[in-house]
């Protein structure tokens, strides 16, 4: 079985699992929502002070819920975006056909310099180099640098290494717009891309790369941003290049040596040919890699919609509860409003505002758009009290 395989079915596992225990919660609550309705009948809830004490509970325990409601949205939110952003950016990245020479250990020193030496020997057209910034950014970060139009300051730079042929790979423009070619770079010198707003920055740059003040620079335009190719949904954003030569070996110090098809496919027969065993040294498409980070990322969904699932069903059933406390404790005054043929505007309109400014509050910290809430508990409020006042209020006057 393959490991994309293998997380399909952890994940139909854990999807059932999750539709499992929603159905148990829905059936607990459900039972206890039964329960709420039945108890009015019970002459010990007629206690005002009671009902009272219940319905205050239940307003702090709806604030709660809808704060963990309000969380668990946005958490899934984040989720769809970032595994949206994974397809997407692994797509775009799937097109380079990217390998990478994985070992379980490190070789035996013989064998090490075997494979440098078979590395070595490929076409510098067939390999490169490339090492993520520490400071990547996922979705959600990179579209709030872009709608504020942030740039990066002086203590959160991020630096990117790459080989002189990967800027054939990334769509690098120069200040006056136009795309650097590898042909523009010297393959045995260090060349510096930096960004425009960076110009007096040069000396802490140069520092930081431990660079001669003779190194080439060439200035790009302010906040570009492309697809980090270690991290599909990750990008690299308003980023310094150091751009030093191309090294053909096992190992970098930083980043990776990355091989194109034709190399893969090289190396391969060579490791056949000396019987290497794949579980200890191989060549693994970087779609691999892709593959298990989108995987992580749908189990990462699966979690915060079940999560979601629980606290909205929470949601439900608590204002299902305070609903009908609400309706016990002023069931005597409805019943008069009902025989003098008037609604009771007034006391219904402070039950929902008082309601509502919870949601509101929490809707206004964390995110508006969970304002939608307010339309859900405004339709079980009305055909609670609805039909309470239809078939039940009457009857309260009687003592039933």
């Amino acid at each position: 079985m393959s490991d994309v395989s293998k997380i399909i079915l952890y994940a139909r596992i854990y999807f059932l699992l999750c539709l499992f225990l929603a159905l148990v919660f829905f059936l607990s609550t459900f039972i206890g929502t039964f329960f709420i309705r039945k108890v009015n009948l019970v002459g010990a809830i007629k206690n005002k002070k009671n009902n009272k004490l219940i319905f205050n509970i239940l307003l702090i325990f709806k604030l709660i819920i809808v704060t963990l409601l309000s969380f668990s949205i946005n958490n899934s939110i984040d989720n769809i975006y970032k595994l949206n952003a994974n397809i997407q950016s692994a797509n775009r990245l799937a097109k380079f056909d990217f390998h990478k020479i994985q070992t379980s250990a490190v070789p035996e020193n013989e064998l090490h310099k075997k494979l440098d030496q078979l590395i070595d020997s490929l076409d510098d057209i067939h390999i490169y180099n490339y090492s993520s910034p520490d400071r990547k950014l996922d979705i959600t970060k990179l579209r709030s640098y872009q709608s504020s139009g942030k740039l990066r300051e002086h203590d959160e730079f991020a630096y990117t290494y790459i080989s002189p042929n990967t800027l054939g790979l990334l769509n690098i423009l120069d200040e006056n717009g136009n795309k650097i070619e590898a042909s523009q770079i010297d393959a045995k010198a260090n060349t510096l891309l930096v960004p425009i707003h960076c110009k007096n920055d040069i000396e802490m740059i140069f520092n930081h790369f431990q660079l001669e003040k003779d190194t080439k620079i060439i200035y790009i335009q302010n906040g570009q941003v492309h697809d980090d190719i270690l991290w599909p949904g990750y990008y690299v954003y308003d980023s310094i290049y150091y751009i030093r030569e191309l090294k053909k070996t096992l190992y970098l110090n930083s980043g990776e040596v990355l091989l194109d098809k034709e190399s893969s496919e090289m190396v391969e027969q060579e490791l056949n040919r000396l019987g290497i065993d794949t579980n200890s040294i191989r060549v693994d498409p970087l779609n691999k890699d892709y593959n298990v980070l989108k995987g992580n990322l749908q189990l990462d969904l699966f979690e915060s919609l079940f999560h979601l699932i629980i606290n909205l069903l929470s949601f439900l059933l608590c204002v299902v509860s305070i609903t009908t406390i609400f309706l016990e404790l002023r069931k005597k005054e409805f019943g008069v409003y009902k025989l003098i043929g008037q609604y009771p505007i007034e006391v219904i309109g402070k039950f929902v505002a008082l309601n509502g400014v919870i949601i509101i509050g929490i809707a206004l910290i964390v995110n508006p758009f969970l304002l939608f809430l307010l339309f859900i508990e405004g339709i079980i409020y009305g055909f609670l009290i609805y039909r309470y006042m239809r078939r039940k209020v009457v009857l309260a006057l009687k003592g039933e």
